[in-house]
């Protein structure tokens, strides 16, 4: 009785020839899709971790309670609470991580010259304390975000792509580089 080519061992070498072959791309493609995703984990946080972006709204947060602060204690078109308000929606609205950084440097600075002039002024006391604990609170949002894991993940991932054959394999495949949550970072994704 005669064998049918799918029945015979030169099919089943082929088969599995073809397996090893595919699996070199798509396990390249799947370790390199794990290292970027934690990165990007550690920017965006989810249910389960808190991520970058968390502690830049949380920054958001402390400017928006500053800039409360400068409605009541200041004149009404305050140019120092008009400009934080400016800078605050401008890092409301920014997505990739190096807009953010761009956005939160600028905020800091409104956040500083309008801390500044209510600091000038001759507060109660418990103004004095309300606007010196928004300050505290800015400034350890500020110290996490200069702690965090996030631009040493992400230099690793664009590591990785550039120097490793499984990072060669993904980048054919598709995968870019991650932009740092950084001054003038450039590359990573639009």
């Amino acid at each position: 009785m005669k064998k049918g080519f799918w029945k015979t061992r030169t099919c089943a070498v082929l088969a599995m020839c073809a397996m090893i072959v595919l699996s070199v791309p798509v396990g390249a493609c799947v370790s390199v899709s794990r290292v970027r995703d934690n990165a990007e984990r550690r920017y965006t946080g989810d249910d389960d971790t808190w991520g970058l972006a968390d502690d830049v709204l949380l920054c958001s947060s402390a400017a928006a309670n500053l800039m409360t602060l400068g409605a009541r204690l200041l004149p009404a078109e305050n140019e120092e609470t008009t400009a934080l308000t400016r800078a605050r929606e401008a890092l409301d609205a920014a997505v990739r991580p190096a807009e953010k950084y761009a956005a939160l440097s600028n905020l800091t600075d409104r956040f500083h010259a309008l801390y500044g002039k209510l600091s000038a002024l001759d507060l109660s006391e418990k103004d004095r304390e309300d606007c010196d604990g928004v300050l505290a609170d800015f400034n350890a949002d500020l110290d996490m975000i200069s702690r965090d894991d996030y631009n040493r993940e992400a230099a690793s991932f664009n590591s990785i792509l550039e120097t490793t054959p499984g990072g060669a394999i993904a980048s054919l495949f598709g995968a870019r580089p991650l932009e740092l949550f950084a001054p003038g970072s450039a590359g990573g994704e639009p």
